[in-house]
């Protein structure tokens, strides 16, 4: 009994325990869940995650704003709505936000410009303390043929459309094809006619009737396009025009002010002055004089023709200030005033003297500023010293001449002087041929070559010169083998070698004596160098740069011009407005660290519609914002890009086109926006570092 007792209380206790292990069983339950819900549980956390951290970034880049795009973009499938709905959705909310990139992205640029821009406007101090302001335009007797006049509107804008004009301003005077229909003179006209110039180049078709019509204007056109012809012709017009009215009296003077950036531009201005006002005197108009004022000059000299009176005067801004501070020229009747280069001189630090010489004006005159880059930055400057200005602009602002054939190399620092001889070789004769000539002189191998009239040697180190030997030959005026005539068998001897280079030399010049080549260099050492290294190579060359004397600078630039000279080696003192047509090679030896000064560079050559060649080294020490711009340009012009340059990327491309305006504002680079612009940078730098050494009693800091 004890033991069925005993086994029926354990069964009791069994049956208690495992009750409470049920209820323990049932406290820990945890439902099943299908996974398709537990997907879903999982991607409403991530939305909310990713919500919580969009919304701390876009407080953190603008304030505080709250963002609600997302709301609209589920993460889950959407079994209502195609996947090409939902990627042009996605696609419409990231336009959204590049759009408010850069809306933030101007209205920071435009922050720049304000802070950069010039307090004061481009006036004398006369004329901003009395408040004088100028509301018309000076009035001319010029008017436009009447059948010009009487022609639509819609017709002028064909013809900007037709020669890529772009004008801005009010009341646009209307474009003219001839220059007969300008109204020129006949005398002007054979001028005109034996410089080989028949009919108007884009920016002259619009300029020339503009600044006849009194009107201020800002010239823009690529390197070569004829500005000069724009500024100096109608100033002869108005002078011809006062000297009829009433002739000039002794010490009276001048009529047209014309300042230029460096003494080369001036003289090479004043030179094509002089040649038009010669003809007119030939017709038996009355002569005007002109007067040539540049440093490094005697002041005597120059005073000579200002004591007659003169008409016209081309200055530099340095002469200019010290004859007008030692009252030696007044300028009470000027009242044609023209800034080539104008934003060049802006920028090599003239302003204050620009400045200075408009408070030597006495009445309202016309303005007119020309140059192949100028920024919106110089543009605006500018127009606060002109009344209801024209702009006119044929092609970009800054854009290179799209008839120079630009070639960049990656050269290293230590090859490049040696690598120069072999960029010379692209030139035909007499500049290579001036490289074989040394050797031949040296090897009868290649003396023998030149006497079997073959020129095997020659065409070996100058493959332009061998393509064009056999023409040469033709053009003096015998067979292939004439080059070879002169030169007795036995001339592999040094006078018969010497006598067959001496004939070589001359057949070469009759060939193509009109081939020259230019070289830039940043530094005037390196210009020294390379001239130096030239001459002892047997090359024809000469050297300018500012720490020459004038009169040095002037027999070399002459020698250059008159064919007597093939190579020039200058610094960027020859990269300004210098018009030498028989260049057809222009080598920069270092990339500039400014891209319009690459852009002047490369402008000496393919003017007037020729073409021509610009090689450029480049290596790793230029700087790589300078190379983008060089980049930019190359694509612009639609120019081989090399692989070097190839491989630079800037980031987000759209960001460089916004604003209707494409690259920097400041300086015109197009690889970059204002806010990365290192010219910029370099200027702050500059400008914190001179705080506090400014000299207040220098007379170029006078504005009085």
């Amino acid at each position: 009994m004890e033991a069925a007792a005993g086994r029926k209380r354990q069964r009791e206790e069994a049956a208690e325990s495992s009750e409470l292990s049920g209820e323990e069983e049932d406290a820990d339950y945890v439902p099943y869940v299908p996974v398709k819900q537990r997907k879903q549980q999982m991607l409403q956390k991530l939305l909310q995650m990713r919500r919580k951290v969009v919304s701390e970034e876009e407080q953190r880049d603008s304030g505080g704003e709250q963002r609600g795009d997302e709301d609209d973009i589920p993460l889950g499938p959407q079994s209502n709505i195609s996947l090409l709905d939902q990627h042009q959705h996605l696609k419409e909310k990231a336009e959204a936000r590049k759009e408010s990139a850069k809306e933030k992205q101007l209205k920071e640029e435009e922050k720049i410009l304000e802070s950069v821009a010039e307090g004061r406007a481009l006036m004398s101090v006369k004329e901003m303390a009395k408040g004088i302001t100028y509301d018309d335009p000076i009035k001319t007797s010029w008017r436009a043929p009447r059948y010009i006049l009487g022609m639509s509107e819609a017709r002028h804008d064909r013809v900007r459309k037709k020669y890529h004009i772009l004008v801005e301003g009010e009341g646009i005077p209307p474009p003219i094809k001839s220059f007969k229909e300008m109204k020129f003179p006949a005398a002007i006209l054979r001028g005109l006619k034996k410089k080989g110039i028949q009919q108007p180049t884009p920016i002259q078709i619009q300029g020339i009737p503009t600044i006849l019509s009194g009107r201020d204007m800002i010239g823009i056109a690529f390197t070569g396009s004829g500005k000069t012809l724009v500024f100096t012709l109608p100033v002869i017009m108005f002078c011809l025009e006062q000297e009829k009215r009433l002739p000039f009296s002794k010490r009276e003077g001048p009529y047209g002010l014309i300042i230029c950036p460096s003494r080369e531009l001036a003289r090479q201005t004043h030179g094509i002055i002089e040649y038009y006002c010669r003809l007119l005197q030939e017709d038996g108009l009355p002569p005007l004089r002109c007067a040539l004022c540049i440093g490094g000059m005697s002041v005597k000299e120059q005073m000579e023709t200002i004591k007659h009176g003169v008409h016209m005067m081309v200055a530099t801004p340095g002469r200019l200030m010290d004859l007008l501070q030692k009252k030696m020229v007044s300028l009470d009747i000027c009242r044609y005033l023209a800034l080539d280069e104008a934003d060049r001189m802006i920028d090599m630090g003239f302003e204050g003297d620009i400045r200075t010489i408009f408070s030597y004006f006495k009445g309202q005159r016309q303005t007119l500023l020309f140059s192949a880059t100028m920024p919106k930055k110089i543009q605006n400057f500018a127009k606060s010293a002109l009344v209801k200005p024209i702009t006119i602009n044929v092609g970009r602002a800054g854009a290179a001449s799209l008839d120079v054939v630009q070639e960049v190399e990656y050269v290293k620092e230590e090859a490049k002087m040696v690598y120069l001889l072999e960029c010379l070789q692209k030139t035909p004769p007499p500049v290579s041929n001036a490289l074989w000539l040394p050797r031949a002189r040296r090897s009868p191998q290649l003396g023998a070559g030149w006497q079997r009239g073959r020129g095997r040697g020659a065409a070996r180190l100058c493959p332009a010169w061998g393509r064009a030997q056999e023409g040469a030959a033709l053009r003096v005026g015998a067979g292939p083998g004439a080059v070879a005539a002169p030169v007795r068998r036995e001339g592999t001897g040094f006078s018969g070698r010497r006598a067959l280079c001496q004939h070589a030399q001359a057949a070469s010049a009759k060939v193509s004596a009109s081939w020259q080549v230019l070289i830039f260099a940043e530094k005037k050492a390196d210009v020294d160098a390379i001239h130096e290294y030239l001459l002892l190579k047997g090359v024809e060359a000469v050297a300018i740069h500012g720490g020459k004397d004038q009169e040095e600078r002037t027999k070399a630039i002459e020698a250059f011009r008159d064919g007597k000279k093939d190579v020039l080696v200058a610094t960027d003192v020859a990269s300004k407005g210098l018009d030498f047509p028989a260049i057809q090679h222009v080598i920069n030896y270092d990339m500039p660290e400014e891209i319009e000064n690459y852009v002047h560079r490369i402008g000496r050559t393919g003017r007037s519609g020729n073409t021509g060649i610009a090689t450029t080294f480049i290596n790793k020490a230029c700087d790589e914002s300078v190379l983008m711009d060089l980049k930019a340009l190359l694509l612009e012009a639609k120019q081989k890009v090399p692989p070097v340059l190839q491989v630079l990327h800037c980031g987000d491309e759209t960001m460089l086109e916004i604003g209707g305006e494409r690259g920097c504002a400041f300086c015109g680079g197009l690889g970059h926006r204002i806010t990365d612009c290192p010219k910029l940078e370099a200027m702050q730098t500059k400008q914190v570092s001179n705080i506090g050494r400014k000299d207040y009693l220098a007379h170029s800091s006078m504005d009085f």
